[in-house]
């Protein structure tokens, strides 16, 4: 873990491959008891450096974001919780790096768009910082329903239904 730590901020998660939140920068991984969630994950094919984006959030190295409710704990759903309960708690919160990224690619808007207005949709999020963007769907049937039709409306686009879990 101390070699990926030096590796990148990212990797600490990638090796545990387990649903967690990151604080810090990435070197501080919570666990998570998450159900599974039908899910579609869209990527337009567009590379968005991560440098790209922290340097269009314009915090100076070691600055936390001012405003942002980063100092406590987030209360997360227990072991157990519905689907709709994880969709309130991940909604209640924000992905800082969204805004930011937004600016150094706005095609990402689009993503996000389409997967908003998919029938079915509980929530449409972009995943780390972009381009990437996932939305939860209330069953599989609904997520494999919005994946095909994602894919055909953007044939260009990366577009998988799969569960997070």
């Amino acid at each position: 873990m101390d070699v990926a730590r030096v590796t990148g901020a990212d990797i600490p998660v990638c090796i545990k491959s387990l649903a967690c939140t990151m604080t810090g920068v990435g070197e501080n991984l919570s666990f998570l008891s998450l159900p599974t969630l039908p899910c579609v994950m869209v990527n337009p094919r567009i590379a968005v450096a991560t440098k790209d984006v922290f340097t269009a959030l314009g915090l100076a190295k070691g600055e936390a974001l001012s405003g942002a409710p980063h100092s406590g704990k987030k209360s997360w759903p227990s072991p157990g919780a519905t689907l709709q309960a994880w969709c309130e708690a991940i909604s209640a919160g924000t992905n800082d790096l969204e805004p930011p990224a937004l600016k150094v690619e706005p095609r990402i808007g689009v993503v996000l768009s389409a997967l908003k207005a998919t029938p079915g949709v509980r929530l449409a999020r972009m995943s780390g910082s972009g381009a990437t963007c996932f939305g939860i769907f209330a069953n599989s049937d609904d997520a494999t329903r919005a994946a095909k039709a994602i894919a055909h409306a953007h044939p260009g686009w990366w577009v998988h239904a799969g569960t997070l879990s």
